[in-house]
């Protein structure tokens, strides 16, 4: 289910508005690091910032228009766009992310006291990147 307007939720920041043109310019990034179990909700910010990762609910709403394009290696990844956040109408913060689920992409989101695992992935520019490979920073 596509919950891109909740009633009651209100958007907490000013998201960077990008436009995605080609999903071939971007390139995924894995920010729980492999000796990490899991990160928490603030950890995940900063490495967001850290890696100046901004994309949100427009970038990926955009990508689930042009989802034929996402890399098959994408799938099984969770792509979280934290340049989003809600604040539902009790008061619970999310971000959007999309996941891949029976031949389709789809837009759900992730609830702050949620950890974040290695399944889950930013998705940052890189406009040399052509092999559908996973980036571990």
């Amino acid at each position: 289910m596509n919950k891109v307007n909740r009633a009651g939720w209100e958007q907490t920041d000013q998201e960077n508005k990008k436009s995605i043109n080609k999903l071939s310019d971007y390139k995924p990034l894995l920010f729980v690091e492999k000796h990490e179990e899991y990160v928490t909700w603030d950890v995940m910010l900063e490495r967001a910032e850290k890696h100046g990762v901004t994309l949100g609910i427009n970038e990926a709403t955009k990508i689930l228009e042009i989802q034929e394009e996402i890399p098959d290696s994408w799938q099984g990844f969770n792509i979280i766009f934290p340049g989003t956040r809600f604040k539902t109408n009790t008061n619970q913060l999310q971000c959007p992310f999309i996941y891949y689920n029976k031949g389709e992409w789809i837009l759900d989101y992730h609830w702050y006291l949620y950890d974040f695992h290695h399944s889950d992935i930013f998705v940052i520019v890189n406009i040399h990147y052509k092999n559908g490979k996973i980036d571990h920073h």
